[in-house]
């Protein structure tokens, strides 16, 4: 859930989780088993933002505009989907469609960082000047530090594009396990003064989910399949 709030000269962007794993990952069958690890790995992420790059940056592609279909895309919200591909070119379309692929690729593999953050200043120009999100290290020694367990709610402030809450999510991960770490999800809430750094951040931690991806993944099948029928 997004919610707008407006203030004078100030507008506050403000999301819930909780939805994201509750409703989705019901659908799946109970023998489902998946075993994933957590990792960090420098190389990985810089890797990753490069590819991204390649994709991206290109002449009157817009970043937003990818954030927005990929969210669309994610969630599975079919008619601000079409809306909002509607009169792109085919080549657009497909770029951002394996940017997308790149940066889920990398979540879904347990690799963990603020790839979008590392993005953002280094190639959007002069839309990303004066951001500098937390190095994903810091985030995770602040997140080792503050001992966060499963059953602790966790509220970011200032959260950009989700350093912290992803460093939050990987020291989960590694101390009780990839289940735990998606349903903390549910347990963050997070402000940011900038909406494109909100749906970074949206963005990066739904991939980030398994259960969610995997059973909006499921969903797709079976409705597919139902149709078929």
């Amino acid at each position: 859930m997004v919610t707008d709030i407006t203030t004078p000269g100030c507008q506050t962007q403000l999301f819930d989780f909780e939805k994201h794993y509750v409703t989705p990952s019901k659908s799946l069958p109970s023998s489902f088993q998946i075993k994933v690890e957590p990792k960090h790995d420098m190389a990985k992420s810089q890797s990753c933002v490069k590819e991204l790059a390649k994709y991206l940056r290109k002449v009157n592609y817009s970043f937003t505009r990818f954030l927005d279909i990929s969210l669309a895309a994610i969630e599975g919200k079919e008619e601000d989907y079409m809306k909002l591909i509607n009169g792109l070119e085919k080549d657009e379309l497909h770029d951002y469609t394996k940017a997308l692929g790149v940066l889920m690729g990398f979540f879904m593999e347990g690799y963990y960082d603020d790839i979008l953050g590392m993005y953002y200043p280094s190639y959007e120009g002069k839309l990303g000047n004066g951001y500098f999100s937390t190095p994903f290290h810091i985030s995770c020694c602040m997140a080792e530090i503050s001992d966060i367990k499963p059953t602790d709610t966790l509220n970011d402030p200032c959260c950009g594009s989700g350093s912290f809450l992803l460093a939050a999510k990987f020291v989960i991960h590694k101390k009780y396990g990839w289940k735990e770490s998606c349903y903390y999800i549910s347990k963050m809430t997070a402000i940011d003064i900038g909406a494109t750094q909100v749906k970074m951040c949206k963005l990066q931690l739904l991939l980030s989910n398994y259960l969610y991806m995997i059973s909006r993944a499921y969903d797709v099948v079976m409705k597919a399949k139902s149709l078929v029928k």
